[in-house]
């Protein structure tokens, strides 16, 4: 007579054992619990040494690398009148030949196909985008040419700018990434203002897209911008003027980890 496949008389180690031997016989891996993505501002970083800041942010456990792409100068002026002369080429050019990290360059000026192409022949994994940067009749040719090129697509928006600015785009967006200041307004960071911001744009993404907080980064703000949503954390200074790389990013993880 053939044993029943369960019986009760048999202990519950019996049955984890056998669990146990099915994931090392299939090579079965358990869930991984998710954890929030953090972005190092590279310009932050000491330019002066900036190969070893990419090793350094590499071994940390950096999940991408966010690249600023705005002049100098950028405080007090719009977006029509910021120079095309930036550094941001250069930049990628230098760190896509050192670092298979994504690479997010965040196009804080005004943009056009062009531009777009440029800094994906450079090796952009993903491109933030300011639509009301963009003018209405290029911003749909901006938008097929990085969906087009196989480029993650990311929407930007300011603290102070109405959500409406980026709505109808949505649907193409791999990622919508928060501004937490406005160069118009000193830079001021609006703490407040960008935990109602982002449980806004939650509500309007979904749970699919990643949403990215950029600006005042730190222990105390992360919470905070994660519990309204946040997948991704763009760090500056506080990862930068830290001792340690590695542990600082793993404190802004755990912070993650003990909210889901």
């Amino acid at each position: 007579m053939m044993c029943p496949i369960y019986s009760p008389k048999l202990p519950v180690q019996f049955f984890q054992v056998i669990v146990s031997l099915l994931y090392s016989s299939f090579k079965i891996k358990p869930c991984m619990r998710a954890t929030v993505k953090i972005a190092p501002s590279i310009i932050t970083a000491n330019m002066l040494k900036l190969s070893s800041e990419i090793k350094k942010l590499e071994e940390a456990g950096a999940d991408m690398i966010h690249i600023d792409v705005y002049p100098l100068m950028v405080f007090s002026f719009k977006y029509s009148e910021l120079s095309e002369v930036t550094i941001g080429p250069l930049l990628l050019d230098f760190l896509r030949k050192r670092t298979s990290l994504p690479l997010e360059v965040h196009l804080a000026v005004e943009t056009d196909k062009e531009i777009v192409e440029e800094y994906i022949s450079l090796g952009a994994d993903i491109i933030t985008i300011h639509p009301d940067a963009i003018s209405v009749n290029d911003i749909y040719d901006v938008i097929d040419t990085i969906k087009g090129m196989g480029i993650k697509l990311s929407l930007g928006i300011n603290v102070t700018s109405d959500i409406s600015c980026i709505k109808m785009f949505t649907r193409y967006a791999d990622m919508v990434l928060l501004v937490t200041s406005n160069p118009n307004f000193s830079g001021k960071i609006r703490i407040k203002e960008s935990e109602e911001k982002l449980r806004e744009l939650r509500k309007v993404i979904g749970k699919s897209v990643d949403l990215a907080v950029d600006g005042g980064i730190n222990e105390e703000t992360a919470p905070r911008f994660i519990r309204e949503g946040a997948t991704v954390l763009v760090v500056g200074r506080y990862l930068f003027e830290s001792r340690d790389y590695a542990e600082a990013i793993n404190r802004l993880k755990q912070k993650y980890e003990k909210m889901v």
